[in-house]
């Protein structure tokens, strides 16, 4: 069944920002990818674990161009469906209080929406609303706050956007159907709503 307010041609891209295959955060995005489909929207599941992107060289090539020069990884179709989508959903554990290294290697990529936006001035989408899930086990006195503004500050750069009530903490508790339910709900408002930052 679609929800009510929503088309069916809606994309949604989850990321999964964790190199194991079958961890928490791949769980989590399992379920709610699983549960989105249910609701009639196209969801594009993305796995850095499965299809990694190579780190950014900081050329400066997209200054000129607003493309990457890196060939022959997978951010060619990351990006593809980060321009395309409606929503984004990324997963992504904490590690040291900041994202992972596979993780922050497809972040920085995001340089290329940078230059579009800032000094190209052209050729970045429309904005949409972001979502992003913490997973972590908790006890790290430094928190979740640096993965939280690097993931905004990243994903903003393509009007990929992530606001305080679109942040999900799942810090040291269990992937119940309860906090499922709770993300995809989430979730299908924002695509329903739009971008309302």
């Amino acid at each position: 069944m679609t929800h009510p307010a929503m088309k069916e041609t809606r994309e949604v891209l989850v990321l999964i920002g964790s190199p194991r295959e079958k961890g928490k955060s791949a769980r989590l995005g399992t379920a709610v990818t699983k549960r989105l489909r249910e609701h009639g929207l196209k969801v594009t599941f993305f796995e850095l674990s499965k299809y990694p992107v190579a780190a950014c060289t900081g050329c400066g090539a997209c200054n000129v161009s607003g493309q990457c020069c890196i060939m022959g990884d997978s951010w060619g179709v990351l990006s593809k469906h980060m321009e395309s989508c409606d929503a984004f959903l990324l997963v992504a554990p904490v590690y040291f209080a900041g994202p992972t290294g596979w993780l922050k290697a497809a972040l920085d990529r995001c340089q290329m929406y940078w230059s579009r936006k800032y000094l190209l001035k052209e050729g970045v989408p429309s904005k949409r609303p972001a979502h992003l899930a913490v997973i972590g086990e908790g006890g790290d006195p430094f928190g979740t706050a640096p993965l939280e503004t690097i993931c905004t500050s990243a994903l903003n750069c393509a009007n990929l956007r992530i606001t305080p009530e679109r942040t999900h903490r799942f810090i040291g508790v269990d992937i119940e159907e309860t906090r499922v339910d709770e993300l995809t709900r989430a979730v299908l408002a924002s695509v329903a709503n739009g971008e309302d930052a």
